[in-house]
């Protein structure tokens, strides 16, 4: 097994230091619990929804980086908890994971939090799908430690996908299970929430967009919306596009399994972003030709029907796309 090198993890994008994996834990179908540990110099605060990045080796060998979300309860402070789900179908990186053994060094970030959990007074709904469980169950741990109230929904396809079968019970979490036609209704639990409830949710695209669209219909302002996506990108299936700069003149080759984003950035494009995962709409620009992949969580339909596209995370269904840029 070829393992992440030192050298490799300096030429990525990111300050990452090394670590040790600790313990793996075999979870729910597919699913390694990992404990990385840190050096004493890097104690840290857990912050409930922050996530991290690991320097990972893909299915061409190339470096990349992953990130986790953390799993950790208040006061883990010396480790980095994780859970992470092998998919068959991604670019590798989920794999390499799990290609990982005990007294493994692997090159991880300090952690980051995009998806802070703003504690107050109004009610909280915390919503999981899939492996999207785990900023979730981050956050669930935080409120009970605090005594906060909440409720938690948990929705996977089959009995087995489970993670934090016993932990999530314990935190009081309501299950459902597709396969066993019990199925999470957002209408009526989006509709059931006071005005002034704040929902917590991530897992697949679908399931975000089913309550950013459910949140819409029922007014629900978007500030009460806080939200995570997993697994929109990169897909198995993607194929090369060439990206026309309309403005510049440039034609850009994207190969499969980088970003439109990335690869304009790579060539001194000058572009905006900021999560890079389809969820500020900072990146998002003008389509003039083409027909896009749209993979983004963020866009209205009209915004879509009038040509933006958010270039950090969605593709092309047409062999190539012209861009004002």
């Amino acid at each position: 097994m070829t393992m992440m090198s030192q050298k490799l993890a300096q030429g990525l994008d990111a300050t990452l230091f090394p670590a040790t994996v600790e313990k793996i834990t075999p979870g729910a179908q597919g699913i390694h619990h990992l404990s990385i540990a840190l050096a004493n110099t890097h104690f840290f605060t857990p912050q409930a929804g922050s996530h991290i990045q690991i320097a990972v080796v893909d299915a061409k060998g190339n470096p990349k980086l992953n990130h986790d979300s953390l799993v950790n309860a208040p006061g883990q402070s010396q480790h980095y908890h994780i859970a992470v789900q092998a998919e068959d179908a991604g670019a590798g990186g989920s794999l390499f994971m799990h290609r990982l053994k005990a007294g493994d060094t692997v090159y991880v970030s300090a952690q980051k939090n995009d998806f802070m959990l703003h504690e107050a007074a109004s009610p909280i709904v915390l919503i999981a799908g899939g492996i999207g469980v785990t900023p979730i169950y981050a956050m669930a741990q935080a409120l009970k430690a605090k005594g906060a109230a909440y409720q938690l929904h948990y929705s996977v396809r089959s009995k087995n996908k489970l993670a934090f079968a016993d932990e999530m019970a314990a935190l009081g979490a309501q299950c459902y299970i597709a396969d066993e036609g019990k199925k999470l209704d957002v209408s009526a639990l989006l509709s059931a929430a006071s005005a002034d409830t704040h929902f917590y949710f991530c897992g697949p695209k679908g399931l975000i967009q089913a309550i950013i669209d459910t949140g819409e219909r029922l007014g629900i302002p978007r500030a009460r919306l806080h939200f995570e996506l997993f697994g929109a990108s990169p897909q198995s299936s993607d194929k090369p596009v060439d990206v026309m700069l309309r403005q510049s003149g440039k034609t850009i080759t994207v190969p499969a399994g980088i970003s439109i984003l990335d690869a304009l950035l790579a060539e001194g494009v000058d572009c905006s972003f900021g999560c890079k995962r389809g969820e500020c709409g900072a990146c998002a620009v003008d389509v003039l030709e083409g027909t896009p992949d749209h993979r983004d969580v963020v866009l209205t339909k009209e915004e879509k029907a009038a040509g933006k596209m958010c270039i950090c995370i969605s593709r092309a269904h047409s062999p190539s796309i012209t861009l004002n840029k």
